[in-house]
């Protein structure tokens, strides 16, 4: 889970493991994702969907009926970096090829939606793949990216770009601050 239990039972009354007890006195186990998130949705309310997404994936990693970063179409990482410099500096280091081939060790992307300062949405070199890169203010001089790959093909390519993203997201911060 991506939430601590104090958080979790904060949003939704239960802790993880309440949550999980209650879906095996359901066998959930024996239930699709969308059934599972429909009857926490439906039973509890709505308005904490995203919770029972969460709680959901959390049960099937937990009862081994996912893997770690699985999802319906294949695997997803996420990894992000606070940086010590202004959004838009961040922003343009992405968004623009010269810079982006500075820093970037793949930076043949082919971005296919920009908002500019807040997203950028691409398909990664392998045409396959999808990055969907996300920029959040964080003070005067300082802001977050966040780099989530989706659609991997299995546990172990999740692993490995997980990896590459730690590294790469090392080389912007070089690259933006100067170093």
């Amino acid at each position: 889970m991506r939430i601590s239990d104090t958080a979790l039972k904060e949003k939704t009354g239960k802790t993880s493991a309440q949550w999980f007890k209650l879906l095996d006195d359901i066998n959930a186990t024996q239930k699709s994702h969308t059934e599972i998130a429909a009857y926490l949705c439906q039973k509890f309310g709505v308005d904490k969907a995203w919770y029972f997404q969460m709680i959901t994936n959390g049960y099937e990693v937990a009862r081994g009926l996912r893997q770690k970063h699985q999802k319906p179409d294949g695997y997803e990482i996420s990894i992000s970096k606070v940086l010590p410099v202004s959004l838009s500096a961040v922003y343009k280091a992405w968004i623009d090829d010269k810079k982006r081939s500075q820093w970037l060790a793949d930076p043949n992307i082919d971005i296919t939606t920009e908002t500019k300062n807040k997203s950028i949405r691409a398909s990664w070199i392998d045409g396959k793949t999808r990055l969907s890169i996300d920029f959040y203010e964080k003070g005067t001089d300082k802001c977050q990216v966040v780099v989530q790959h989706q659609k991997l093909a299995s546990a172990a390519k999740a692993t490995q770009m997980k990896e590459y993203w730690k590294e790469q997201l090392e080389h912007l911060k070089n690259y933006v601050t100067g170093i």
